[in-house]
């Protein structure tokens, strides 16, 4: 097993604390079951890795129980990648699903915690040579959303999917 950093182990911290703050208050704060209702949307990726940076979309979609918490589902169905001398890395499924913690800002923009599980299958190769391999994770981000109108919403979210691996996304979800 391998020992976290100081840095690390403050991150962690911080980030469970403040995902701990935004379910509390979800739940403290959460509005009659009227103000829930379903999503699908799409968000463009950017995904650094190590070795190499990928770009991609997510479709996505969920469920908000209330204003302030609610359940996504995401998968990537488009990824490619930048090779580094003679090596690349291919992501052939990355999928997910997760909590989502909401703070209203205002009636139309909100701060909000990701909180779930990822899995990916990814294919290495390097010149004819090639590994396939998968991993699980817990997934940990934040992000911004803004309300355009009232069925359409904007997002932009930075999210930990593995060790060492960032995904950076701007969406657009229909809510309905």
């Amino acid at each position: 097993m391998q020992k976290l950093t100081k840095k690390q182990t403050i991150t962690a911290v911080v980030i469970v604390s403040i995902t701990v703050v935004a379910i509390a208050l979800a739940v403290l704060f959460a509005p009659k079951a009227e103000a829930g209702g379903g999503y699908m949307g799409a968000s463009g990726n950017y995904i650094d890795t190590p070795l190499t940076n990928h770009t991609g979309v997510t479709l996505h979609g969920g469920y908000n129980f209330n204003d302030f918490l609610g359940l996504e589902g995401r998968y990537l169905v488009n990824s490619s990648e930048e090779g580094y001398q003679g090596a690349s890395v291919e992501i052939d499924s990355l999928y997910g699903i997760y909590l989502v913690g909401t703070v209203p800002v205002t009636d139309s923009l909100g701060v909000y915690v990701v909180f779930g599980h990822s899995r990916a299958e990814v294919r290495a190769s390097y010149y004819y040579d090639s590994e396939t391999a998968s991993e699980s994770s817990s997934s940990l981000g934040f992000g911004l959303k803004y309300d355009l109108v009232e069925a359409w919403t904007i997002n932009a979210e930075y999210t930990e999917l593995f060790d060492n691996i960032d995904q950076f996304n701007v969406g657009l979800k229909l809510n309905f």
